[in-house]
């Protein structure tokens, strides 16, 4: 079974009543590996409320540990979320390099619909189709409920991005969101594209930049009143 199905399917056996959260977080970094980390929880009171014959921690440790077991989670951290109302596991895994994390993502397929991905002189681009799986968005019981499921997706890169239908955009740091619920999961389309030989040059680098220039400028002003001060007083002892 696909390695992000045996995600889906066994943590929602807990969910599927009601939806969940996953957030889902995608760092591209400037020696150019890529951070991934996903998270999917529920509040507890949820769990709670359908009888499971186990303890929400042995839950989540049977879960952790088939995870552990399995070869295809072998280059994961997997963590359990557990605090006073919400629930769930982390996954946590970086990619040696942009290419080796676009070779990985059609495993995403039947989650969030048919991927496609491209690589042409270091520009990378990657589309879904909008047709979430089952189980995500409605139950696999064939029903047309909807689940309170919501799912958020970051991107954020040090890279220059090309393009990107992102239902938010944060320019500081060069973080592109997309953010799906209920009411619009249907065509969920996410796009982006970038460019791995652009650098962006971020505020938190221009802040940085412009921090240093400012103390220079007083460091010199500083330097040059001691110096002004020194002759001064050279020249009143010749005096």
């Amino acid at each position: 079974m696909n390695k992000v199905l045996k995600i889906i399917s066994l943590l929602f056996i807990s969910f599927v009543l009601t939806g969940c959260s996953v957030e889902y977080n995608l760092i591209i970094n400037e020696d150019k590996t890529v951070t991934e980390k996903i998270e999917i929880t529920d509040l507890i009171s949820n769990f709670e409320s359908k009888g499971f014959n186990i303890s929400l921690n042995d839950y989540l440790d049977t879960l952790i540990e088939s995870y552990e077991k399995d070869k295809d989670f072998k280059n994961y951290d997997i963590t359990k979320i557990l605090d006073n109302t919400v629930y769930g596991i982390q996954f946590n895994t970086t990619y040696n390099s942009i290419s080796e994390y676009i070779d990985s993502v059609k495993k995403y397929d039947h989650i969030i619909g048919n991927i496609n991905t491209s690589n042409k002189n270091n520009r990378y681009s990657i589309s879904t189709d909008g047709v979430w799986g089952s189980g995500i968005f409605r139950p696999d019981d064939g029903s047309n409920r909807l689940l309170d499921t919501v799912v958020n997706v970051k991107v954020q890169s040090y890279y220059d991005i090309i393009d990107s239908n992102a239902h938010q955009v944060y320019e500081n740091t060069n973080t592109y969101e997309w953010m799906f619920d209920s009411s619009n999961y249907e065509n969920g389309i996410i796009e982006i594209s970038f460019d791995d030989n652009v650098l962006v040059n971020n505020n938190e680098v221009s802040n940085f930049t412009s921090n240093n220039i400012f103390l220079i400028i007083i460091l010199i002003v500083v330097s040059a009143v001691f110096i002004f001060i020194w002759i001064n007083r050279r020249r009143s002892n010749k005096i």
